[in-house]
């Protein structure tokens, strides 16, 4: 008896290769190639791996889960932690330790360079955690999204739009938004749908404005074009984007701006006037907002500030001063008594009338205050509105669902009605662009249910 075995090694001769040839290597997963490498649009590593789900047909936390955390043990140990699929996993975009283990295991397994997705390539100028650095939450520009779908291409989230400081979109000239169009809620960073454009709570498209559209301010769009150009300039960045040479070129603009007075420089630019000195004459790193504050009051790109191209003469106006505008958090006040009694006087409103519309966060944000701020003061209040808006988003995400699960027997019963067999692949290619996967357990159980009515059973 002969066992038969494949022999992987094997090349077969052609006269159109040379013998020395150099094959290049298998990669474990699909080669996905990134998005607008060196554009103020590159994407961001988190949107690559949604993606690659995609092109797998499976659950992102599943690939995180399956294939990079059993490729890296570091990563492992958070395989059960339900916050760093939620939140904890946007410091992967950044220059954390979570940055360098994702874009280890990712080229590991794809071959492909995935390093210029984050922002590693400034991790010898900007602290790894500084303030403004990473937003707190998914941010997007709605008309970005709709226009990629409009285009038949591939959503994605751009590396920029995970930046706490940009908050505007520089094309559309429109504010960025955080909550959910449909169910007001937020995103969760990696979702369990491979569908990026669409609420990781409800399903419901988020290229769509929530009401009137906000129209942002010009020091916005000033700070939404340097970031970009920051972005966009992240191949070739990394060898003069380090904190000497940012210490040197802050030592130039203090000498010709002001003279050498490094108190006078900080006070035009709208800084305390010691902002400086942990910097110049310590070893602290300068944040992102204060590397965009002497951009800003030097009338010069970020970019042009850290290379060196401005003008450092003697004699200058006044520099401009963006500090407030850049500041990464809220100032704190007290509330007044009339403040006080209205948030309350509508916070009761809701109760009372069971809308579950209306998170508490939604609140906080309307009434320009922390959420802990709110249930501190009103605790059984906010604990009702939060039961009602759970309740609200539970019935809401069930009749997305149940309205997913009537499209796919409705596309079941149309390829079989037209005499095509209704295939995983061909389903999945027909209901592209619709927000439905079949990587989602229900809607997968729908398909099949569907395909043994009408193939084994005959029914209509």
């Amino acid at each position: 008896m002969f066992t038969l075995r494949a022999d992987f090694e094997f090349m077969p001769t052609s006269p159109y290769v040379d013998d020395d040839w150099v094959w290049p290597p298998r990669s474990r997963l699909f080669p996905l190639p990134p998005i607008g490498v060196g554009t103020p649009m590159v994407e961001g590593l988190l949107s690559y791996v949604i993606r690659l789900a995609g092109t797998h047909s499976v659950s992102p936390r599943r690939l995180v889960r399956d294939e990079l955390m059993q490729a890296c043990p570091e990563l492992g140990k958070y395989r059960r932690s339900g916050p760093f699929f939620k939140s904890t996993a946007k410091s992967a975009n950044g220059l954390h330790r979570f940055s360098e283990l994702f874009v280890e295991v990712v080229e590991r397994l794809c071959c492909q360079e995935v390093n210029n997705l984050t922002l590693l390539s400034l991790k010898d100028l900007l602290p790894f955690n500084g303030p403004g650095l990473l937003a707190t939450q998914p941010h997007w520009c709605p008309a970005c999204y709709a226009e990629m779908l409009a285009s038949h291409t591939d959503i994605y989230q751009p590396l920029a739009w995970s930046l706490g400081l940009y908050r505007a979109c520089p094309k559309h000239l429109i504010a960025l938004e955080d909550h959910c169009p449909t169910c007001g809620g937020l995103q969760d960073v990696i979702p369990r749908m491979p569908l990026i454009g669409f609420c990781s709570q409800c399903g419901g498209w988020l290229g769509k404005a929530r009401g009137e559209q906000r129209h942002p301010d010009a020091m916005s769009l000033w700070i939404a074009n340097a970031l970009g150009e920051i972005v966009a300039e992240l191949p070739t960045i990394e060898s003069f984007a380090t904190r000497t040479r940012f210490v040197h070129q802050v030592g130039r603009a203090i000498a010709g701006f002001t003279c050498g007075s490094r108190r006078q420089f900080c006070l035009q630019l709208g800084l305390p006037e010691s902002s400086l000195e942990c910097l110049v004459g310590g070893d602290k790193r300068p944040t992102l907002s204060l590397w965009l504050v002497i951009a800003y009051g030097l009338d010069v790109s970020p970019l042009r500030f850290i290379k060196g191209d401005f003008d450092a003469k003697s004699f200058h106006p006044p520099l401009r001063s963006s500090a407030r505008a850049l500041r990464c958090r809220a100032a704190k006040g007290m509330l007044s008594a009339e403040r006080r009694q209205a948030i309350e006087h509508e916070l009761r409103g809701i109760v009372e009338a069971r809308d579950g519309r209306c998170s508490v966060c939604e609140l906080a944000r309307r009434w320009h205050v922390t959420r802990s701020c709110l249930r501190f003061l009103w605790p059984e209040l906010c604990q009702k509105i939060s039961a009602n808006y759970r309740t609200h988003s539970h019935m809401a995400a069930a009749q997305v669902l149940a309205e997913k699960c009537r499209i796919v027997r409705e596309a079941v019963d149309d390829f079989v009605d037209h005499g095509a067999y209704p295939g995983q692949r061909a389903i999945a290619k027909a209901l592209a662009g619709r927000g439905v996967s079949l990587a989602h357990p229900a809607i997968h159980n729908a398909y099949r249910e569907r395909v043994k009515q009408r193939l084994y059973f005959g029914a209509s």
